[in-house]
């Protein structure tokens, strides 16, 4: 597999860790329940029985324990091979990952400099107080003319904008070149295509075998 497929392996394992932590961890779920119905009690002419009631679907906890060792260790093992493939590549890809996603957070920050403060030129309306002929304050309005300038170098800031996304994209083909072409050395546990239930119901039949 390359490492796009170890990758979209590494997901699959750690949903099928969770759903089976899930699911043995369910309260009651591990529980056989005998119902001792005491009716001669209450009407001496009726019997006793026992009733006996399991979880439905009810899957031994031995099989959990067996599919999460096998999960534990090929979590291991994927992990390693991962990382030892990466190890080859002529470039470190986390920390390439990694700044790429400050590359575009700083493009867009910049971009919204940008987009958020345009220049314009506007009128508003203001109000002020005089006194009058007679001695009394009253209220005048007046206009204002507002002017709105950029206190920014427009030109240099959607260049190092422009940079940072070529930069980012640059990197981000290399990656993506990395994902593909890059071999890593593991043989899956489980098939990719099966469920949780069709592997943990194959665990159960081989612990059941032996």
């Amino acid at each position: 597999m390359n490492l796009k497929e170890a990758f979209h392996y590494q997901t699959f394992l750690n949903s099928l860790m969770e759903i089976a932590t899930m699911r043995v961890g369910r309260s009651g779920n591990a529980l056989r329940i005998t119902k001792r119905h005491l009716r001669s009690k209450a009407n001496p002419e009726a019997q006793d029985f026992e009733e006996i009631v399991e979880p439905e679907g009810y899957v031994p906890v031995t099989a959990y324990i067996a599919f999460m060792q096998t999960a534990i260790e090929a979590k291991q093992a994927l992990t390693e091979a991962i990382s030892n493939a990466k190890s080859a590549l002529d470039f470190d890809m986390d920390a390439a990952v990694e700044s790429n996603k400050f590359r575009q957070s700083a493009n867009s920050a910049l971009k919204g400099v940008i987009q958020g403060n345009k220049p314009y030129e506007r009128t508003e309306r203001d109000s002020d107080y005089k006194f009058n002929a007679e001695g009394n304050q009253t209220a005048y309005y007046y206009e204002v003319e507002v002017v709105a300038e950029e206190m920014f170098d427009k030109p240099e800031v959607r260049s190092v904008a422009k940079d940072l996304i070529s930069e980012a994209n640059e990197l981000s083909a290399k990656i993506d070149s990395a994902m593909v072409n890059t071999i890593v050395d593991y043989v899956p546990a489980f098939d990719v295509n099966d469920s949780f239930d069709d592997i943990i119901a194959e665990v159960a039949a081989e612990i059941s075998e032996e």
